[in-house]
This record gives C-alpha cells, structure tokens and sequence, in this order.
C-alpha cells in the first residue's frame, strides 16, 4: 500500500538530509519522492548528493550519519516521515469523538510481515531510540513497562552511551509474569537499565518480587494473603502507595513509555504461557480484549463488563487503566509532558491502537510503516462507520450530537 506524505519545501540542503534519512530506512523512491515533492530521478539524484556531503554512507545498505546536523533540523527531518493523510484522519477522529489524539513518528522496519518479527523490531528501535531518548530528556518522572519492543529501544539508547543533561527518575510498573523465566524485557530490568544510560544518582526501584497476575485459581482469601504481602514490598508501596495515588509515585509520573500487546498474536506478556500459568482461558480472552497496554487488557466495547475482565483487574498488581489515562490527560493539558508514548511494530497490533486512540490515552505513537499504513485503513473504515452511526439515529439526536462537537 502506498500513501502520499507531508510534503514540505526546506531549503536544498535540509531536502537532502531528509531524502538521505528516509533512504536509510528502507523507503523506496517513489515513496521518497512523494514525501518531498520531487520525481524519482531527482530521489536519486537527492541521494547522490546526500552521499557526496556525507549524511548518507553506503555500504551494504545505506546508513544515516546525523553527527553534524542541528537538532532543530532533525527534528524536521523525522517529521516529514509522517504520512498527511494520517494526520489528518487523526484530527478527524478527535474531532468525531471529541478527544485528543497523538502526535505519530513513523519509522521503516525493513519489511513486511514475512520477514521475522525479531529483525523487524530491531531495526524499527534502531531508528526510534533517538526519537525515544528526545521525549525522555523532557521527562522527571518515567514510568517503564515491558516487552520485546521496548527492550529494544532500550538496547539502541544503550549504544548512544550516556545521555547528558538532567537525568529522569524510572520506575517500573508492571510485576513479574508468573511461570515465565526472569527476562531483560521486564520492568524492572529495564528501569534499571535506564537508570544507568541517563546515569540517574536515584536508587533503582524492583518490583521483582511482585507477581504482575495472581491467578485466578486461587481464593479470595488467597488473594488477599498475597496482598498483604505485596503490601509489605517497599518498592510496591513506594510506587502505588496504599490505595491513596497521591502519595504514591505512580500519581506524579509525567511519562510512561510502553509497547503494546494484540488479540491474535498473544505479544507481550498475555501470551498463551501465561494466560495459561494465570488460569485463564486463552481463546475466551483473545474474544474479549482488542489487547493490551502495558499489560492492562484492553476490552472490546461490547466486554468492557466481562465477568473475566473484572476477575482479571481484580488480581493484577501493577499499573492501571486509570493511572494510564491519567498521565495522558496531564500531559494533553501541559504540553511539555511527553505523556504516555506507546512503541509498537505490525498491523496486527492495530485495534488495540485505535481503541486506546479513541480512548485519548496515547500522547505520542511511534509506529512502523506497517502499523501506521493499517491504522490508516482503520481511521477511514472508522469514519465511515460513524457516518452510518449518525445517519441512522433519529434527527433530534443528530443534532444533540453536533451541538456536543460542532465541527
């Protein structure tokens, strides 16, 4: 699928840089071209001149160099990568629903859903680390999830070395899944490991000893022995507090940088193995939830009262929806914050994107061209379903409706 893209004018050094940048990621010429305006010849012509002023190395594939570029002109560069059409179909939909709807970077990750996942991740967070590592250095407070995706930006960040600067405090929030072996990619690891990159003087938080799932096997009585538990976790009670959020960490995050999990596949933490470990069923789960976010399991609209979703909510220990919702809100309201930043790679995470967009919970989404090609189909299809949604309600309605969000 192709989609024409913001098409904006710089200056011709800034149009080389940029042509180089794309070419690093795997965008073709014609999908170049029509990010700057140009034909395919001038592409390649772009590119010529990108490798003779030295913003584009080529080797076995071309390689972006940004060592001498201002970060002003970055900043640019890596906007034009977003495709007009999804900007705009965003805006639509904030207007449609009346919420506030992210700002998007996409980044090329190498292929499509043929080539295997692992490569695609890897090359996607090679591109997004920077854009991560920029949000981060506006950040006090960093709430930190889990996941493939996020362990590798995390890895990128690490080869950039220390970051200079104020340094962010990061916590984990998310516990351990149950029945799956100790891992880089849990919470815990990768605050830490953040910790040491913006080389933070603030002891590093572990919710290590936290099952993230009590599962569902167990008693009520069981549960809340575990509970209590739990409570006597000093680093638990230091980020969540005893039920009152604000004196508790998790209250005061500015930023919360996580991946997201979809229906299908199982990513992320609710895969089969520890839906399995938890005593849930699988397949009646994968009916309910679009996915999830940082391990919170998104409903569909239709279960969003699901008995096994309350059961689920009702033993989880980490970080919720509404702690979630409100970062985002913060952030929406004061827009220094960076908010809540959702990493992710495949159209198959899509549903779950556009609920939590249509939820106004995601400040910033950092997509690859998969991803963001299908959340495009999805806006369309969406705003059509919406068209047919108003059409069919009585007249009186109509109108109510346009009162609450005049266009």
């Amino acid at each position: 699928m192709c989609y024409s893209f913001r098409v904006r004018r710089p200056d011709r050094l800034l149009e080389i840089r940029t042509a180089a940048y794309l070419a690093a990621q795997g965008f073709s010429q014609k999908e170049i071209a029509e990010t700057l305006g140009v034909s395919q010849p001038g592409v390649s012509r772009l590119v010529k001149q990108a490798i003779a002023v030295g913003c584009l190395k080529e080797t076995s594939a071309y390689t972006f160099v940004s060592d001498d570029i201002p970060e002003e002109q970055l900043q640019a560069i890596q906007t034009a990568a977003v495709p007009t059409e999804l900007t705009t179909e965003l805006r639509r939909l904030g207007d449609r629903l009346g919420v506030s709807v992210p700002a998007v970077r996409v980044y090329h990750s190498g292929g499509d859903e043929r080539v295997d996942i692992d490569q695609r991740v890897a090359r996607f967070a090679s591109f997004a680390a920077r854009r991560m590592r920029e949000l981060l250095q506006r950040s006090s407070l960093v709430g930190v999830s889990w996941g493939g995706t996020l362990e590798a930006i995390v890895r990128g960040m690490d080869h950039v070395g220390h970051v200079p600067g104020p340094a962010p405090r990061f916590i984990p929030i998310c516990g351990e899944p149950l029945g799956l072996p100790p891992t880089t990619r849990s919470a815990s690891s990768l605050a830490a490991r953040l910790t040491n990159v913006f080389g933070s003087t603030t002891t590093s938080l572990s919710l290590a000893a936290v099952p993230a799932l009590v599962p569902i096997k167990l008693s009520p009585d069981d549960v809340e022995a575990v509970r209590r538990f739990i409570a006597h976790v000093e680093s638990y009670r230091t980020i969540f507090g005893k039920g009152r959020h604000d004196e508790a960490l998790i209250g005061r995050v500015d930023t919360i940088i996580t991946s997201i999990g979809d229906s299908k596949q199982g990513t992320g933490c609710w895969d089969e193995r520890f839906a399995e470990t938890a005593g849930v069923s699988y397949h009646t789960l994968l009916e309910l939830v679009v996915g999830d976010i940082a391990g919170v399991l998104i409903p569909k609209r239709e279960h969003e009262r699901a008995p096994l979703i309350e059961k689920v909510r009702t033993r989880w220990f980490g970080i919720d929806l509404e702690h979630i919702e409100a970062c985002a809100e913060r952030a929406f309201r004061e827009p220094g914050n960076p908010g809540v930043v959702v990493a992710s790679v495949g159209r198959n995470k899509v549903e779950c994107l556009f609920e939590l967009i249509r939820r106004g919970v995601v400040n910033e989404a950092l997509l690859d061209h998969e991803l963001s090609e299908a959340l495009l189909v999805r806006l369309r299809q969406s705003a059509t379903e919406d068209a047919d949604e108003v059409d069919a309600r009585p007249p009186s309605r109509r109108s109510e409706r346009s009162r609450r969000h005049p266009r």
